[in-house]
């Protein structure tokens, strides 16, 4: 009920607020980008639920994605994708309930402790905030100013037996990741009003994680359209694969749905002298293996023809609001030329322009907000609630096909294809 009530508000904000200097017919259909979704949602639907890396039904959204595209007339190539598949299975934290009240890690190891818990008063990001820890007991972190990765392995260097990281939410926990094998005790995440009542009773309790880890290989898949020019590409991108646990709609159905019309929309338009790419990548909510596998395997020579890349990743939050990052202000520019009224945001964060950044090619991306609060300025500009996640769903099994917000995601669509057809002229 709630989630219907956030979509009408926004879908009633937007159709008042003309932000884009095309008209509203001129942008790319919403009823296109539902039926995309829906596809999306019957392949998570009949692969487990979901979409996750390494799985049918990521493989499927690729081929999903090739089809469409192809069928516009754009090139299609596919490039493996090696791995580290790792899935939750059964784990303990107390009495408490798995999935509902706590989460593990991805890249957690096995383990099965019983200790007492320890708080981390300083947020576990630093040595010296471990520095009266007593070994052998499980670590209470934070890790608000630094990744659950380095916390975690500041913690067993301490000499935990297990950690347990308090969500920085009070609903149901997030799926975290520790982003790559290698940390040696069990790493669970839970909710934050459990995590403060631990802080305050320290209570002995047992962590049992058995988690299914393996390699495998995916792929990523590349749809081109040649240009004039050939020592010139722009590109845009965004990850296919959802949590274990849902569809991923938002994140990232949103941003595949999206780049599937931006190319139809740039074959059936003139788009300038530049080759254009789209990538779907592969295995991002394991680590981004994907677009770091694509960015690793490129030449010198070819890094340097892309001029740039920009990311779609979580454009149709259903309260959201939309903002734009990018690293040259002739990017920026492009986007918000067509996404007006659009804020701006930092290019830091985990997402696929990340590897790109770090490879010295120009990047930009559109970004509608995950957990972030909505403030009364950005609701009275943008509908929905203030006060309120812009999507509350994030990481989560309800970020499904009710959670989308349309209209929002057409019009971040429509600047995402016609800011990469300026910036291939």
């Amino acid at each position: 009920m709630l989630l219907r009530l956030r979509s009408t508000l926004a879908a009633l904000a937007l159709s008042l607020l003309a932000v884009a200097p095309a008209a509203a017919q001129d942008r790319i259909a919403e009823d296109a980008l539902r039926g995309h979704l829906d596809a999306l949602g019957g392949i998570a639907t009949e692969n487990g639920g979901n979409r996750a890396a390494g799985t049918p039904g990521e493989t499927r959204t690729g081929d999903y994605a090739a089809e469409r595209l192809a069928e516009a007339g754009w090139t299609i190539t596919r490039t493996d994708v090696p791995f580290p598949y790792w899935a939750e299975g059964s784990a303990t934290v107390g009495t408490y309930r798995h999935g509902r009240d706590f989460l593990t890690m991805h890249y957690s190891a096995a383990g099965d402790v019983t200790a007492r818990v320890q708080p981390i008063f300083g947020g576990g990001c630093t040595r010296r905030d471990f520095r009266r820890f007593r070994r052998g007991r499980i670590a209470l972190v934070a890790a608000e100013d630094c990744t659950f990765r380095r916390s975690a392995t500041l913690a067993q260097r301490a000499g935990a037996r297990a950690v347990i990281v308090a969500d920085f939410t009070d609903g149901p926990p997030t799926a975290g990741t520790l982003v790559r094998p290698g940390v040696r005790v069990p790493v669970v995440s839970i909710r934050l009003p459990i995590a403060r009542r631990m802080a305050r009773s320290r209570p002995r309790i047992r962590v049992r994680v058995a988690p299914i880890a393996e390699r495998r290989v995916t792929q990523n898949v590349i749809a081109e359209l040649p240009g004039t020019e050939p020592g010139r590409i722009v590109m845009a991108g965004g990850h296919m694969d959802s949590i274990p646990r849902g569809m991923g709609i938002n994140d990232n159905g949103s941003g595949v749905v999206a780049l599937i019309e931006m190319g139809r929309r740039l074959a059936a338009r003139p788009r300038g002298r530049a080759t254009v790419r789209l990538a779907f990548w592969a295995a991002h909510e394991n680590g981004m293996y994907g677009s770091l596998a694509y960015v690793r395997a490129l030449a010198p020579a070819e890094r340097r023809r892309i001029g740039v890349y920009l990311n779609m990743d979580m454009i149709g939050s259903i309260n959201g609001v939309p903002e734009i990052y990018a690293t040259r202000r002739r990017i920026r520019r492009a986007i918000a030329r067509h996404l007006r009224g659009a804020g701006r945001t930092s290019t830091e964060g985990g997402s696929d322009h990340t590897p790109f950044m770090q490879a010295r090619i120009p990047i930009g991306g559109i970004y509608t907000g995950s957990l972030e609060p909505k403030f009364p300025r950005q609701r009275r500009r943008w509908g929905g609630r203030s006060g309120q996640e812009r999507d509350a769903c994030y990481h989560q099994p309800c970020d499904d096909l009710d959670n989308i917000n349309l209209p929002m995601l057409a019009l971040a669509a429509t600047a995402g294809a016609d800011a990469l057809a300026d910036l291939g002229r």
